[in-house]
């Protein structure tokens, strides 16, 4: 097509590169103080989740993904540990017909928001399994799957 592969990627490498200068400025700013402690596993893992939850290549998807691993980061998990804090100390039991289950045996170790990253790697995994182009797949990517 006449464009020059080395010179465009170049120019989008430049590009991310000056955006993410800038706000590691902004961030620094911020923050008063960086250390490289300061930017942990799990961030890195939240991202990508957040990147291959939306699905790679797509704007709109990452957005989505981003903001459905945030709500789960920030609410869900959170709820979910309290409730079942709640349920442990109420001493719920609940019955299956088959079996029942006492709350009040449930370990203190069991507590979703502890588990931040197995969660996150569990849906990486299903994610890949079940939907591996994301939640939002990128528009290339869309029509190309269609047509098989």
């Amino acid at each position: 097509m006449g464009i020059s592969l080395m010179h465009t990627k170049l120019q989008a490498f430049a590009t991310g590169a000056a955006f993410s200068g800038v706000m590691g400025a902004i961030f620094a700013a911020k923050q008063l103080f960086v250390s490289p402690e300061t930017f942990t596993l799990l961030q890195s893992i939240t991202i990508l989740a957040m990147v291959i939850l939306g699905g790679m290549g797509s704007i709109r998807g990452a957005l989505i993904g981003a903001m459905a691993v945030t709500l789960l980061n920030i609410e869900i998990l959170k709820s979910l540990s309290d409730f079942l804090v709640h349920l442990r100390q109420t001493g719920f039991i609940l019955n299956l017909g088959f079996t029942s289950f006492n709350f009040a045996n449930l370990s203190d170790q069991v507590e979703p928001a502890k588990y931040e990253r197995m969660i996150f790697g569990l849906i990486l995994v299903l994610m890949m399994i079940f939907r591996p182009s994301g939640l939002i797949p990128e528009r290339r990517h869309r029509l190309e799957t269609e047509k098989k």
